[in-house]
């Protein structure tokens, strides 16, 4: 993401804009390959990132699918949901999950979409 590529620059003190044209031999000609401290920190931040933007999506993904089944109770006028043992465990799941996300580190990029998500829940 480009916010990982400007945190990079301003460790190292350059502009670092990549684009298909981006080798090894331009990160050795800048030099970066003299920050690798700064360069893991960055992209350890990367991979967290990614992990809670992937889960986000996940969970959304799981939910778009979930059909719910109304079915009359006896012969009373009311009606129940059936089969709700696997969304619960979902749902519970994704609570937990989300929880988690909400106390990491790592969750500024998401913070509102977490927030939005968990009150969803």
């Amino acid at each position: 993401r480009d916010r990982h590529w400007e945190r990079l620059g301003e460790a190292v003190g350059m502009e670092i804009k990549p684009d298909e044209n981006y080798t090894l031999q331009t990160v050795l000609d800048q030099g970066l390959h003299e920050s690798i401290e700064v360069i893991n920190k960055v992209s350890e931040t990367a991979a967290k990132e990614f992990g809670i933007e992937s889960a986000l999506n996940n969970m959304e993904e799981a939910w778009v699918e979930v059909d719910l089944f109304i079915e009359a109770y006896r012969e009373t006028g009311t009606y129940i949901l059936k089969g709700l043992d696997e969304y619960i465990a979902l749902l519970d799941e994704h609570i937990t999950m989300t929880q988690a996300m909400t106390f990491s580190a790592f969750k500024g990029p998401f913070e509102e979409r977490i927030d939005t998500w968990n009150d969803k829940l």
